[in-house]
């Protein structure tokens, strides 16, 4: 059985430092060194027209920056969703301790611009401290 002591001491370990919300999305800072970071962005009128094959993709849509910069690039997680049209994604790159990088979206037909709206989840986990 842990001592009072020892409870606390665990508490403040893994108890939340700092929340942290911008233009850039939120970071939520724990003792031990974790940092989470999330952010959501729209992109209004995408054209997914880049023949790939037998599909289509977008141009590289940029993710900007974290809420607060990573000691050590993040494990990262996202989701696209939209108002109609489906679309993936296809490639992630450039993503670092500061940026979210940029992303390509994919989808089996064409979609004209005008046609096409998209909500990017963006999730990192990684560490502000050692």
């Amino acid at each position: 059985m842990q001592t009072m002591k020892e409870k606390i001491q665990k508490l403040e370990k893994e108890s939340i430092i700092e929340t942290i919300t911008n233009s850039n999305g939120t970071a939520i800072k724990f003792a031990d060194g974790t940092m989470i970071c999330t952010k959501s962005m729209s992109f209004q009128n995408v054209a997914i027209t880049q023949k790939v094959g037998e599909l289509y993709q977008s141009s590289a849509l940029n993710l900007g920056s974290w809420a607060q910069s990573f000691i050590e690039t993040p494990n990262t997680a996202m989701a696209c969703v939209n108002g109609g049209w489906a679309a993936w994604i296809y490639q992630y790159t450039n993503y670092s301790t500061t940026g979210a990088g940029t992303v390509t979206l994919l989808r089996p037909t064409s979609a004209a611009s005008t046609e096409a709206n998209y909500r990017i989840g963006v999730l990192a986990i990684g560490r502000w401290k050692n």
